[in-house]
């Protein structure tokens, strides 16, 4: 009786199994879903507004792949408010892309050294603003200084000393793009658990530090880094933590 039931049991297991495996390959016949998981391997956990920015996709596109992805339990999600930061399930997902590229003649997926996440957890844009360790400490200087006001839900608005402060940034305030994009808005920092400034008025302030020429882009990424003007200049009104 039971040595009877043993190959079914075997067919019924590996049934299941080629139907599993099936599934996950047609998640990952998708171009845009493989491009996001490669995206999330080699970058660390996005919010989707990185991720649309860096690789041209929109928002509304972005986020239903991602949702596949997430039901389909390759991507998890971290909620704050009415942030959502995506990052990879776990460390095989990475082994599998290494798998998949291999088998096509590519190195594979570059997963981040720990020099590169310590650099991105420092400074590196966050979709056009300041964000990492560096953007955190400016935007609670401002606070601080009273240059900007954050209110209990979050909005960001120009506090008593905003025009002082942002003279010593580069930033002129009359310069600011007038449309209905919302102002400023404090965007939780997923490597510091703590907020920088978003919002047109972040965008602003971080174009001004590149024409400023306190930082610049390393290419082909999100990293930031400081001049050695930014060094002298911008480290010099944050204190140190």
């Amino acid at each position: 009786m039971h040595a009877s039931s043993h190959p079914e049991h075997r067919d019924d297991e590996q049934g299941g199994a080629v139907g599993a495996a099936a599934d996950l390959a047609a998640e990952l016949a998708s171009p845009v879903r493989l491009r996001v998981l490669t995206h999330l391997a080699r970058e660390g956990a996005c919010q989707v507004r990185e991720m649309s920015q860096t690789l041209g996709l929109g928002d509304s596109q972005l986020s239903n792949h991602l949702a596949r992805l997430r039901r389909r339990g390759l991507v998890e999600v971290e909620r704050s408010g009415r942030f959502a930061t995506y990052r990879l399930a776990d460390r095989d997902i990475r082994e599998l892309l290494d798998v998949l590229y291999a088998a096509v003649g590519h190195p594979g997926v570059q997963d981040a050294t720990p020099n590169r996440r310590a650099a991105l957890a420092y400074c590196r844009s966050c979709y056009d603003h300041l964000a990492g360790e560096l953007g955190v400490r400016l935007y609670e200087w401002l606070l601080r200084r009273g240059a900007l006001h954050q209110d209990d839900d979050g909005n960001v608005d120009f506090g008593e000393q905003a025009e002082r402060a942002f003279i010593d940034l580069g930033v002129g305030l009359t310069a600011l793009p007038a449309g209905r994009r919302h102002l400023g808005f404090a965007c939780r920092d997923w490597t510091q658990g703590r907020y920088h400034l978003g919002g047109a008025l972040g965008a602003a302030l971080l174009s001004g530090l590149f024409e400023r020429e306190w930082l610049t882009r390393e290419p082909g990424s999100r990293v930031l880094r400081l001049t050695g003007s930014g060094e002298r200049n911008l480290l010099a009104l944050l204190p140190r933590e």
